[in-house]
């Protein structure tokens, strides 16, 4: 991925993943129209998954950043400020899980699937051999664009969803507004240098991971029910160039 930086690091990054972002909501949107309160249930299993993990790769990464020296003392110093929040909120969100009606069990024991296992291993794997900035396109990605919670209780409402279980996400709706200015400013200072095309590589194989699986929960609820997936209005079919960018 050949990104060359000529305006705000921020906004280049921003304008390189729109096309994702547009991606990831159509997916989602059909996913949750195909699958109901039970594919919202499904993908809150991974999001768990990812909130685990979220502390440990923000620990690799401060000590990848010391690696670095004094020029990403405020990348590891933030690394590990934000894993000292993170490091509870799994735990948090399985309960929530179990008030959605999971099995405690079942959820923490398992192995993520496939989609989320690609994502957070390119986590890793961008900041031990790239750069221990990219680990901002991830967050950038995951925390800048949070969902309104008035958005997320009517949505939910709709599912069956009860509200007694939305305690975490609506506490991460809340939080990642002061989260993402602090990552904004990191992308602002880290990005003009030689780690940004792994900062954009970070936050397009996230999102594109998630695609991935809505697409796929979509599909599995469609073929079992005997149905084709439909097109959503004034949409072309995915063609294959679409495939590609989702691989």
């Amino acid at each position: 991925m050949d990104v060359v930086v000529s305006a705000s690091p921020v906004d280049e990054l921003e304008k390189l993943i729109s096309p994702y972002y547009s991606l990831h909501g159509i997916y989602w949107r059909g996913m949750v129209a195909a699958t109901g309160g039970d594919g919202w249930r499904r993908v809150a299993g991974q999001q768990y998954y990812v909130m685990k993990a979220a502390a440990p790769l923000l620990e690799f990464t401060a000590a990848q950043a010391r690696h670095r020296g004094s020029a990403y003392d405020d990348l590891a110093a933030w690394c590990l400020e934000h894993a000292d929040e993170e490091r509870q909120h799994h735990s948090w969100f399985l309960d929530d899980l179990v008030l959605m009606g999971c099995d405690r069990d079942l959820v923490s024991q398992a192995v993520p699937d496939d989609e989320i296992l690609d994502v957070l291993g390119a986590q890793f794997a961008l900041v031990a051999t790239s750069d221990p900035a990219a680990v901002l396109g991830f967050f950038f990605a995951l925390e800048a664009h949070p969902s309104s919670p008035a958005a997320i209780m009517e949505l939910t409402d709709r599912l069956g969803i009860p509200r007694e279980a939305l305690g975490t996400i609506l506490f991460h709706a809340e939080e990642d507004l002061e989260h993402s200015a602090s990552i904004k400013e990191l992308v602002e200072r880290y990005g003009w240098s030689s780690a940004f095309p792994s900062m954009c590589r970070s936050a397009v194989r996230s999102l594109s991971g998630w695609t991935r699986l809505f697409q796929r929960y979509a599909e599995q609820r469609l073929a079992a029910a005997g149905s084709s997936p439909p097109d959503a209005p004034g949409r072309r079919r995915p063609s294959a160039t679409r495939q590609q960018v989702l691989g």
